[in-house]
């Protein structure tokens, strides 16, 4: 694994979730987001101490994981022509295995593979981005390509995907459980 490709991948990657975000910040309001999934982020954010206002949009973009965001742009896209766009890219971030990149990002020892560069390139190059106004994943795409590398912010690294709430307890005997 080179280094610089992990850099660039995390760039990238930064970058779609980033405009994912301003998508969803952009094109919806509370009113067309999942009132259950808003629930369950404000309920994670006051278990962790944040400061979290439920009724600011921006907050809850802020607050929201990637799995999150691809939820809240399906809730905003239902009924217009862009619908058939979301779904395909929630589809590629799925057979492409997306998530799992994001998260070798944000564990160091987890093995990090080339072919995650590939995988994150292909889905900033699909014009499906254009479609949805996404124009500034492109950009960050040529911009690695010309050799500029910013590294995204240090806590957006650290971010794991699967911080999800569960029901599974903090601490357990793992002898239970073979």
């Amino acid at each position: 694994m080179s280094t610089i490709i992990k850099r660039k991948t995390t760039m990238l990657l930064h970058q779609i979730e980033e405009a994912l975000g301003s998508f969803v910040l952009n094109n919806g309001d509370m009113d067309s987001l999942n009132l259950d999934q808003l629930e369950n982020i404000y309920k994670r954010e006051v278990d962790k101490g944040r400061i979290f206002n439920k009724n600011s949009i921006k907050d809850v973009v802020e607050a929201t994981y990637l799995d999150e965001l691809f939820g809240f742009a399906l809730d905003i896209a239902h009924d217009s022509s862009l619908i058939d766009s979301i779904n395909y890219l929630y589809s590629l971030f799925h057979h492409l295995d997306i998530y799992e990149i994001r998260n070798a990002i944000s564990h160091p020892n987890r093995p990090f593979w080339d072919c995650y560069w590939y995988r994150v390139a292909a889905i900033a190059s699909d014009p499906v981005n254009e479609i949805l106004g996404l124009q500034e994943i492109k950009t960050a795409l040529e911009l690695i390509e010309q050799g500029t590398i910013n590294d995204p912010p240090e806590d957006w690294i650290s971010k794991i995907i699967w911080q999800i709430p569960n029901n599974l307890p903090d601490h357990f005997d793992h002898g239970v459980t073979g």
